[in-house]
């Protein structure tokens, strides 16, 4: 039963999701075609493959051992009694790593980033920056943008301090943030570690392409997974052994 709500629940968030994507990308289409140098990127420049998609997975791996680290921490020390088998367990980490690769890569790395370059000016010119006032352009030109380039190690400079365009950098920071917001449920850490993950994902879709965004983050949730159905395997023998 609980696994039957479970699936129910997925299958929400994904049509939730879905909606949202072809929402945004119908607006974005009919922009691009009527209004072609508003976007500062072509509308499918990112799905580009760019060098090796095996480098950029081979790269990754202190993103992969840093997650299975940190769950391992958590899991391996207390007892979690689990209700699902560590094949329901492994099956449904398969399901959710697919949704999280594919649809939040679409979503928050293509989708929302690229509207925002749009949304943000637009926002700004409202909030007084038709009066010379630029609020907006200025809390991330000269506030969230250097911060972000600070942690990043300067990864992303050339974006989150572009010289000639403000809004890239402020959408980046702004997809990311609602990348990181949604991941609020895992408490401060996961908070933290998906708003890090997220930049670390753009720098992939820049170097290498969204399908590399997208096999990563694929990756490094099914690896998380695994460790989890490794604590269920231990924990089901330690139940027989009693």
């Amino acid at each position: 039963m609980e696994a039957i709500i479970q699936s129910k629940e997925l299958l929400l968030k994904v049509r939730g999701v879905l909606l949202s994507i072809l929402t945004i990308f119908g607006l974005l289409a009919i922009i691009s075609v009527i209004f072609p140098d508003w976007l500062p990127f072509g509308l499918f420049e990112f799905w580009a493959l760019k060098g090796s998609l095996m480098e950029a997975i081979l790269i990754s791996y202190p993103a992969y051992l840093f997650g299975m680290g940190l769950n391992a921490f958590y899991l391996f020390r207390t007892y979690n009694n689990y209700t699902e088998t560590p094949t329901e367990i492994l099956l449904t980490g398969i399901g959710i790593s697919v949704r999280a690769g594919v649809l939040e890569e679409v979503l928050f790395r293509w989708l929302i980033f690229l509207s925002a370059t749009l949304f943000l000016p637009v926002l700004d010119w409202l909030l007084l920056g038709f009066m010379g006032l630029n609020v907006i352009e200025w809390v991330y030109v000269g506030v969230m943008c250097p911060v972000a380039n600070f942690f990043t190690l300067g990864l992303l400079k050339q974006f989150l301090l572009h010289s000639t365009r403000w809004s890239i950098g402020a959408a980046l920071i702004s997809a990311n943030s609602r990348f990181r917001d949604g991941h609020s449920y895992q408490g401060i850490m996961g908070f933290t570690v998906s708003w890090f993950m997220g930049m670390y994902f753009f720098w992939l879709m820049f170097t290498y392409g969204l399908v590399a965004a997208i096999l990563v983050h694929f990756i490094y949730d099914f690896l998380i997974f695994l460790v989890v159905w490794t604590d269920a395997v231990i924990e089901r023998r330690m139940r027989r052994q009693q």
